[in-house]
């Protein structure tokens, strides 16, 4: 009359179940880590990427602006390199802009201003050199740039190249 019902979980039955939730467990602790490291790396690449766009934009852009590169107050071939270029302000009167490293910091430098920072703390400038171009017809700025963010082990290396070539020198 009574049907035999069994209430409960047997020891064996319960190690398995408990097996299959700490493999379960495991998986999804390993997927998120890997989430969370690849989500760190992507961040740090962005920010090496931005940083190198950024400088090398300002640069190219100044070294368009410049009437000449002034050889005595340039560090050329190089690292790290400095680059002083003579060009004009916004009123048309002589200027100068300086690039160079301080700190492992790119700086510039517009006339008697104080050097600016154009880097972020979290990266490092570990090599900046400049390579002045000259033919009969024109002159150019030749830029290897290499930059280090240091959060993650390896360091995250990434250089960066341009060329840009002075105004009124084609």
């Amino acid at each position: 009359m009574f049907a035999n019902h069994r209430r409960g979980l047997s020891l064996i039955e319960m190690l398995i179940y408990l097996t299959i939730l700490a493999v379960v467990a495991l998986t999804l602790t390993n997927l998120l880590l890997t989430s969370s490291r690849s989500f760190t790396r992507s961040k740090i690449d962005r920010n090496l990427m931005t940083s190198g766009m950024i400088v090398l934009e300002r640069l190219v852009r100044e070294v368009q602006l410049a009437t000449n590169v002034d050889l005595t107050g340039s560090t050329l071939g190089v690292s790290p390199g400095r680059l002083k270029l003579n060009t004009t302000d916004a009123g048309g009167a002589a200027a100068t802009v300086s690039f160079a490293v301080s700190g492992g910091v790119l700086t510039i430098e517009e006339g008697a201003l104080a050097p600016t920072g154009m880097t972020p703390n979290t990266v490092t400038v570990s090599s900046l050199i400049f390579r002045r171009v000259a033919t009969a017809n024109s002159q150019a700025v030749k830029v290897d740039l290499t930059l280090i963010d240091s959060r993650v082990s390896p360091p995250r290396v990434e250089n960066f190249y341009t060329t840009a070539i002075l105004r009124g020198s084609y």
